[in-house]
């Protein structure tokens, strides 16, 4: 950033920097604004986005402690300001050029990094500052894409401040009590396996056969019955005897970035399936907004009992595709 980029060709009176959009930034430039000095205030952001602390900071299940955005926008519509975001100080401009260009800058950055604990094992993995944690799962970009063990039976928080009680809360919600929020989509279902699914939705019984090395496979004499009762016989002892084992650590491997978070969906339920409840198949579509087909009859083999329905949904995703 260059110091013609920093000149205010309107401005007249003082000309203030605050640097930081969060609460501290904007209820200093409140003061300013109604001073009653001729000033003009520029506000500058490394991120795109202003509100900091509250957008970044506040618990997703508390959107009352958010409104106070609403004085923000406020404070920002007054005449003499300017928001500016995308700007890094220190690394797209230098505090002595801000210096050089404005009568006065008041630094309002908040404490953005974590005090260290300085016990034995702070540093192991699985151990991770309550700072990191929040911003992650309120979708702050520079958290983006930070790695949280969501799948282990139990955690341990260090600490009984607000921070610490929003912390052990968010663990202790649900997917579905925190899908109301506005909680960051990637860490919604982080941490999410087919067998936790399976246990909130369980299908019918089927004749799951383990092996030593860890892989599964139906009992081929209840293939037929249970995998493809829609299929001619043949076909299905076929199949059953021509498995290919599924190794059972992808039953409780977790869930990192799903396609359908950031793609259009399309979704086939086949409303007899006998190896995935419907219902579970409807949470899957619904949660990605997808243009869903219900198929009468159908098992777990829709896409070979019924390829003239396939082939009109795969048609049509890949027009609207197209579009």
């Amino acid at each position: 950033m260059t110091k013609s980029d920093l000149d205010r060709a309107d401005a007249d009176g003082f000309r203030v920097a605050v640097i930081g959009s969060g609460p501290s930034g904007f209820y200093a430039t409140e003061a300013l604004l109604r001073s009653g000095t001729l000033l003009a205030v520029d506000m500058f952001e490394q991120l795109p986005v202003p509100y900091g602390l509250v957008r970044f900071g506040v618990a997703p299940d508390h959107p009352k402690l958010k409104l106070v955005t609403t004085a923000f926008d406020r404070i920002a519509k007054a005449p003499g300001f300017r928001f500016i975001g995308g700007v890094a100080v220190g690394r797209d401009v230098s505090i002595d050029e801000l210096r050089d260009s404005y009568d006065a800058v008041v630094l309002a950055t908040g404490a953005d990094i974590s005090r260290s604990l300085g016990i034995p094992g702070e540093g192991l993995p699985g151990s991770h500052h309550a700072g990191d944690f929040v911003a992650w799962y309120n979708g702050h970009p520079d958290y983006r894409d930070c790695h949280f063990d969501l799948g282990c039976g139990a955690a341990t928080v260090i600490g009984h401040g607000n921070v610490a009680l929003d912390v052990a809360r968010i663990l202790a919600k649900t997917a579905d009590e925190l899908r109301r929020t506005d909680i960051a989509a990637h860490a919604l279902d982080a941490g999410e396996t087919m067998a936790d699914n399976g246990k909130k939705y369980p299908g019918a019984p089927i004749s799951i056969v383990g092996t030593p090395d860890n892989f599964v496979y139906l009992k081929p004499a209840d293939y037929p019955s249970q995998f493809a009762p829609d299929l001619p016989r043949a076909q299905a002892e076929f199949e059953a005897h021509a498995q290919i084992p599924l190794a059972a650590s992808e039953f409780s491997a977790q869930v990192s970035d799903p396609a359908w978070k950031t793609k259009p969906s399309w979704y086939m339920v086949a409303k007899a399936d006998k190896i995935i409840n419907p219902d579970l198949e409807r949470m899957y579509a619904a949660r990605a907004h997808a243009n869903t087909v219900e198929i009468n009859g159908a098992s777990h083999a829709v896409f070979e009992s019924h390829p003239r329905e396939v082939a009109a949904l795969i048609e049509q995703a890949a027009q609207q595709s197209d579009q």
